[in-house]
């Protein structure tokens, strides 16, 4: 997968300090530009190459290049730039490795607007944050801000901008200052921040932002960022939305806190401000929160009412070595926005903590991840979600070492989720802990052990984890070893879990595997499904599906059938669904649109307990230049009515444009109205035309003209002594889509992998093969195996058509 990487750049001082000179002599009057004496500098890159949106993304890194500490509360940051319009603006720290809690965010005007800016972005740190040691950076620092009203900047002459910084450069039209004295960049000219108090002198702190309320039993549970030059906080409260406010808590040096004693049902409204020795800022923006009378447990059917369906967000808290490592950005705040628009009740953040947690004997978590953490938790709780945040990667980083060290990983561990339980002790009960994914390296009595010793450590670790819902597993959480080998811990308030990725040669796109919907196939599911209902949810334990889905090229009918299947198979049962999303096959975060809506939607109809009805193709193929037949395309019906069939805002004419069989659910297009649908010479998609039914999802149906895919070469020779990397080919698709691979050698016809497995040609989607960014991807795994010439085959949608890659192999 994709991997995101962070440089150090290495700079040259003495070149420096020569160009520093230059610029001094070099300066107009006004703001003039200083050199760095303190050997602090910033590298930035953009987040956001599209000048003209909604969003400013500046990306930096400070560098302390002197020989001694600097305290980042002394240092503040600018970012200057001009801001199109009078709407207010809001600040995101999406990503910072001090954490975005130590990250605040203010928005100044100039007295006079000068070339290329009339506002600038000042960051500034908490003391949490800490201090820069020499030769250090603070890591990166991700930030984002818009206005309200959502209307776009144009970045294209602002001063700090720069589209082509897409990896961090050093750059000086970001400007750094240490107790209110530059120190670093050069300022634009002429400007004037109209401080009439002096930067370096003591003012007011702005009132508190990203203020954020969660229910309790009889509890309000209150977070916000912290405010530079704040000492402390005041927190007020109203029992009506406006005021008049009651000061409830006084001098809280935290950035939380726990407003209790409350009478559940009713709202109430708070605002925060800061303080210091000037004075008190104004108020932050009102937020409401209804506290909650908690049940002690779920029922299975309650459980599933109240979150399902449900979504993970992966490949991102739990990549490695931390977030951003793998294929996805840091997670952005509207991230749940856009899941929670698209019908999701519930999310899993899968949390990998190997690489921030410190050495024995106390394994220290990293303050700043920790604070990422709760962050981005907090924004999924503040949009009413449930969420399981669990221990994820860590069981086969380090927590597999069960197995041979079973009393120092057990120390480990445990002190691990005593940190992890003390910091979100006094969440809401929507927030659900999960003890470990998908354990393995040791016994199944080892886990069981694990298991309870764990729960002991949350319960007894204060708030409300003593009733807090706590999900468990067996090994592997697989359903076998569920029924088989787990023991359920002793307590009153389990969820039990387990994944479920079957059959895998359809699921990941393996062994040419591309379809799937026989009755035995249904069938099976059903009975792996029904097996774990009768052991446990008719014993009254609620349980988890944490992760299933697709991960392959699958063919889109069978795919949207899968998932329908096992979705409403399992709310049949009482079980919850928690879709497994890496950000490659399902949602994209960075566009905010799903790649494949049709899933989607089946899923949170299904999620919620309607019937969808599925037709049994959803892509139709014309080859160019021929002229269509009639289509017949069936319907699985599941009790529904078909009300219509649209292309765009206008309905099809039944009976001219196609005819319609409910007895037997069958619809037939009309060759010729396919044929006025088509474009001559567009070789994709053409038209989709929206079946829509009395219940559940529409389904979308897509009318694609296609070609012959076709590659500049179709012969590569592969030096089997020097393979470095993967082999990319350069593909034009021309209307197919890619459906799976084989080889052969040329001299036998045996499997290029026959040393794995020799029943079969085909390859393992995304280990062997893949398609990306217009390749097609012969993976280095598949290189190694050559060993004489051979032949890989490339097949695709529609059915019937391939294209063969020649491997000549040479010593």
């Amino acid at each position: 997968m994709h991997r995101n990487t962070f440089e150090k750049k290495h700079f040259n001082w003495g070149l420096c300090l020569f160009i520093f000179a230059l610029i001094i002599g070099m300066a107009a009057n006004g703001m003039t530009a200083q050199a760095n004496g303190d050997g602090m500098f910033v590298e930035y890159q953009t987040g956001d190459t599209d000048a003209t949106d909604n969003h400013i993304r500046p990306h930096f890194k400070i560098v302390n290049g002197s020989q001694s500490s600097v305290d980042l509360a002394e240092l503040t940051v600018r970012y200057w730039y001009t801001k199109e319009g009078s709407a207010d603006q809001e600040f995101y720290c999406d990503w910072a490795q001090i954490g975005c809690s130590n990250v605040t965010g203010t928005f100044r005007e100039l007295s006079e607007a000068v070339e290329g800016t009339d506002h600038y972005l000042e960051v500034s740190f908490a003391s949490g944050a800490g201090s820069l040691a020499p030769d250090n950076d603070t890591g990166p620092i991700f930030t984002r801000f818009h206005k309200v009203d959502w209307s776009n900047f144009d970045e294209t002459d602002d001063y700090s901008y720069d589209s082509t910084k897409t990896s961090f450069e050093v750059w000086d039209r970001i400007t750094v200052y240490q107790n209110g004295n530059l120190i670093w960049g050069i300022e634009p000219d002429g400007v004037d921040d109209g401080d009439d108090n002096g930067d370096d002198e003591p003012v007011i702190p702005n009132a508190p932002d990203g203020v954020v309320a969660s229910p309790g039993n009889g509890q309000a549970h209150l977070s916000w960022k912290a405010v530079r030059n704040a000492d402390s906080y005041n927190v007020k409260r109203a029992t009506g939305s406006g005021g008049p406010y009651i000061t409830v808590a006084t001098a809280i040096t935290e950035t939380r806190f726990t407003d209790s004693s409350l009478e559940n049902g009713t709202t109430y409204y708070y605002v925060i401000s800061a303080l210091n020795s000037v004075g008190e800022s104004e108020a932050s923006l009102e937020v409401s929160v209804t506290p909650q009378d908690i049940s002690t447990g779920f029922t299975p059917k309650q459980f599933v009412e109240a979150l399902s369906p449900g979504w993970n967000l992966g490949n991102t808290l739990d990549a490695v070595p931390t977030e951003g490592s793998w294929n996805n950005p840091p997670v952005e705040e509207q991230t749940f926005d856009d899941i929670k628009a698209a019908g999701f009740k519930s999310i899993r953040l899968p949390v990998t903590w190997d690489s921030h947690i410190g050495s024995g004997p106390n394994y220290e978590i990293d303050e700043g991840w920790m604070d990422r953490v709760e962050e981005v938790t907090d924004w999924a709780l503040a949009r009413d979600f449930y969420v399981v945040l669990n221990v994820h990667h860590d069981s086969w980083l380090w927590v597999n070492n069960m197995g041979t060290d079973h009393t120092g990983t057990l120390d480990k561990f445990g002190k691990v989720w005593t940190q992890i339980a003390d910091r979100f002790k006094d969440k809401s009960d929507r927030l659900i802990f999960e003890i470990i994914n998908e354990p393995t390296g040791m016994s199944a009595y080892q886990l069981n052990v694990v298991n309870q010793e764990m729960l002991d450590v949350i319960r007894n670790s204060g708030g409300y984890n003593d009733q807090r819902s706590v999900v468990v597993g067996g090994l592997h959480d697989n359903h076998e070893e569920l029924i088989n080998t787990f023991v359920v811990p002793e307590d009153d308030n389990l969820i039990l879990t387990f994944h479920y990725y079957s059959p895998w040669d359809y699921v990941a796109g393996w062994w040419g595997n591309t379809s799937w919907g026989t009755e035995q196939e249904i069938q099976t599911m059903k009975q792996d499904l029904e097996s774990v209902y009768n052991a446990y949810v008719t014993q009254g334990y609620p349980v988890l599906i944490g992760e299933y889905g697709t991960l392959g090229i699958n063919e889109r009918a069978s795919k949207w059938l899968y998932h329908d299947q096992f979705v409403s198979m399992a709310y049949e049962y009482d079980m919850l669904t928690m879709w497994w999303d890496n950000g490659f096959d399902h949602f994209d975060r960075i566009n905010r649109v799903w790649r494949d809506p049709g899933v989607a939607d089946v899923i949170v109809n299904a999620g919620l307990g309607r019937n969808n009805s599925l037709l049994a193709m959803v892509d139709v193929y014309v080859e160019d230049g021929t002229t269509p037949d009639d289509v017949t395309i069936d319907i699985r019906l599941n009790g529904n009515s078909l009300e219509g069939i649209y292309e765009g805002s206008g309905q099809l004419t039944e009976g001219t444009d196609y005819t319609y069989n409910p007895d037997a659910g069958q619809v037939i297009l009309d060759g010729g109205y396919i044929s006025g649908l088509l474009q001559p010479g567009q070789l994709d998609l053409n038209a989709q035309l929206r079946f829509e039914f009395s219940e559940g999802a529409d389904q979308v149906l897509d009318i694609n003209q296609h070609g012959q895919p076709q590659v500049q070469n179709n012969t590569y020779t592969i030096n089997v002594n020097h393979i470095s990397g993967d082999l990319h080919i350069p593909v034009e698709l021309n209307g197919t889509k890619l459906a799976t691979a084989l080889g052969v050698v040329d001299s036998t016809g045996r499997p290029i992998l026959a040393d794995e497995w020799s029943w079969t040609p085909y390859m393992n989607y995304n280990d062997d093969y893949a398609i990306e960014d217009g390749d097609l991807i012969l993976r280095e795994r598949l290189l190694n195996f050559l060993a004489e010439d051979s032949t890989v085959t490339f097949e695709f949608f529609p059915e019937g058509i391939t294209l063969d890659i020649h491997l000549e192999v040479v010593q």
